[in-house]
């Protein structure tokens, strides 16, 4: 399954990423690729037994739009 999340952005800024679905079976490397209109945004995320629990946002970059 291919998880599902919701992104907030305020101001041009990527504040959380919400999962919805935490779809199963990821392994190995917690990097998230963010792909959009803005630049420098960066996040990681928390697995537990294959399922993505939560996606912290490192860096919320700029000039994102919604």
């Amino acid at each position: 399954d291919q998880a599902l999340v919701e992104l907030l952005t305020t101001s041009g800024t990527i504040d959380s990423i919400d999962v919805l679905n935490g779809g199963t079976e990821y392994t190995g490397d917690s990097s998230v690729k963010i792909i959009g209109d803005g630049t420098g945004a960066t996040a990681s995320l928390d697995i537990v037994g294959g399922v993505i629990q939560r996606i912290i946002v490192t860096n919320p970059g700029e000039k994102y739009s919604c």
